[in-house]
């Protein structure tokens, strides 16, 4: 049941308790009193006080005193220990609702693990990026030196096999003139004799083009396969930044719905709690003055009963008795009944932020709640709060000292904020910059942050993604999972056991199967689970899981 329903409940019941068997006591007919039953409470313990100082003025006969003792034994067995049991109530749920500070922060820090397991993927994904970056820039420089900067290279390849050309072309100029001029004689000696050192030439140019060409179109493969290696690593560079961006926005959105969830949680739970200590405060001084008019009427009764009936002998000794009663009004009610005085601890403060990403974890040495807090606690026995309402004495709260530990996780610089690009951009390898020419050949540039995929902050934070309630399968307290008690357990091979399976089959999904979307294990390895408010428990629409498993129907 919600902490708010018990205490409306408690409240109705140990006020009215409280009233009736107070007014059951002053409602007895007294001298001078109607017992209409209209009187308040504190009109009724007032009435009882002037009728105490009656009898011991006037005297009273024997069955007044009789009627005395037995008002005086009903005080004192009856009244008084109802108005401890309220205070013990009240007591009670001040400590219950303290405890709910604790099962937010419990909350938080079930989140970590949702926090931790993101960012270490999302260094992951930075590593791989740089990684591939890395190997990216040495694409880049073989593509660069086999096309210009290398010892050998593509260009100079290329103008080795220009410059034979432009010799063979100016040898094959020369043999034109010399064998096409139209008086040209190709028959004569002399004519052969000047063509063959000509001709040798040639054949020599030729081979040395041929060779240089030959050389070239072999070195042409080479660069081509450095550039296709390079574009296939870009490639792969590329989409290893879109799943690091990716993979950044996912982890900041899952932080920013963590704090948007414990803030505003939280700061009610605090608004409730001092509007709770409001009224403990005006009903526990209002308990105070009941128990100190008792008191003096119990003091006044008990003197009557001494007197055995017989009115004081003057009104001296009527004043000296009252008087002496009426310094009961001055008793510490909190060393006389401590019962009656209700501790209220402080709400904690909120938990101070992580200190840097790897530090998102409970840790009193590091997160250490200063000053600590003393409280009483009903969480580690979870079901003591129940017991003791039903009136079981023996379950008590336990005493316990907060001391901190937890931390709020900080939103880490995501795509595409300065403080991300100078963190995972600015130390990449730089690539060549225009004007681009055989000595400084181009390699393909980054994309910018943000232009393969796009991570909006500016929008509201995203909503938990929602699932069929049918999928889930889970050991909860109190049977108050979404679906009944231990709903699909058997999925996961019973409660106990909470092993649950990637996928399964299930007449729900169109499909047939349903894969494991999100799960949160049982905290702990020991059998049997460790009782409500540990640590790493799932606490979702009020509900507290010892293991939880959400599937979703796959895609047909």
């Amino acid at each position: 049941m919600p902490s708010s329903f018990i205490y409306g409940a408690l409240l109705a019941t140990a006020h009215a308790d409280e009233t009736a068997l107070i007014q059951a006591q002053v409602s007895r007919p007294l001298p001078s009193h109607s017992a209409d039953g209209s009187h308040s409470r504190t009109h009724g313990v007032e009435s009882l006080l002037e009728s105490a100082k009656g009898f011991l003025k006037n005297g009273a006969t024997k069955d007044v005193t009789w009627f005395v003792g037995n008002i005086t034994a009903e005080v004192r067995d009856v009244t008084i220990p109802a108005i401890e049991h309220a205070s013990r109530t009240q007591q009670a749920m001040v400590y219950d609702m303290h405890d709910q500070f604790q099962v937010h922060k419990n909350t938080l820090s079930a989140s970590y693990h949702d926090v931790n397991r993101c960012q270490t993927q999302e260094d992951d994904a930075s590593a791989l990026h740089k990684e591939c970056r890395d190997i990216e820039a040495s694409r880049c420089i073989d593509k660069r030196e086999c096309e210009g900067t290398g010892d050998t290279n593509l260009y100079d390849l290329w103008l080795a096999w220009e410059f034979a050309e432009e010799e063979l072309r100016e040898v094959h100029s020369n043999l034109h003139g010399h064998f096409c001029p139209p008086d040209a004689n190709g028959t004569l000696e002399s004519f052969r004799v000047r063509s063959k050192p000509w001709m040798e030439d040639y054949m020599r140019k030729k081979e040395i083009v041929d060779t240089a060409e030959r050389i070239y179109d072999d070195f042409v493969h080479n660069c081509v396969a450095t550039h296709d290696g390079l574009n296939t690593r870009s490639s792969e560079c590329n989409t290893l930044q879109i799943a690091l961006e990716e993979k950044s926005c996912e982890c900041a959105h899952t932080i920013r719905r963590v704090l948007t969830v414990f803030h505003p949680d939280y700061d009610a739970a605090i608004s409730d709690y001092e509007a709770y200590l409001e009224v403990v405060r005006s009903e526990e001084e209002a308990r105070h003055r009941e128990f100190v008019t008792l008191q003096v009427v119990q003091c006044l009764l008990n003197r009557t009963l001494e007197l055995d009936g017989v009115p004081c002998d003057t009104a001296d000794g009527v004043t000296d008795e009252v008087g002496h009663c009426e310094e009961r009004h001055s008793l510490n009610v909190c060393v006389e009944n401590p019962v009656l005085c209700i501790d209220m601890p402080p709400p904690p403060p909120k938990p101070p932020n992580c200190l840097d990403r790897d530090t998102v974890r409970k840790d009193a040495t590091l997160y250490p709640l200063d000053p600590q807090v003393d409280s009483c606690t009903w969480l580690p026995g979870g079901n003591g709060l129940d017991a003791f309402l039903a009136s079981q004495p023996d379950f008590t709260c336990t005493p316990i000292t907060y001391v901190g530990a937890e931390c709020l996780p900080v939103v880490q610089p995501y795509p595409c904020t300065a403080p991300f690009v100078a963190r995972e951009y600015s130390l990449l390898p730089p690539v060549p910059q225009a004007p681009f020419t055989h000595e400084n050949p181009g390699c393909n540039a980054y994309p910018p942050c943000g232009q393969l995929t796009h991570c909006d902050f500016e929008e509201a934070v995203h909503p938990e993604p929602v699932f069929d309630c049918r999928l889930s399968a889970y050991w909860e307290f109190d049977s108050c999972g979404c679906g009944g008690n231990d709903q699909n357990q058997g999925w996961c091979g019973g409660i106990g056991s909470g092993d649950c399976p990637d996928t399964i089959e299930t007449s729900i999904c169109p499909s047939g199967t349903a894969y494991l979307a999100v799960w949160h294990p049982k905290p702990y390895d020991e059998a049997g689970h460790a009782g409500r408010g540990h640590p790493g428990h799932l606490i979702r629409d009020g509900c507290e899981y010892i293991w939880h498993a959400q599937y979703a129907c796959q895609a047909d």
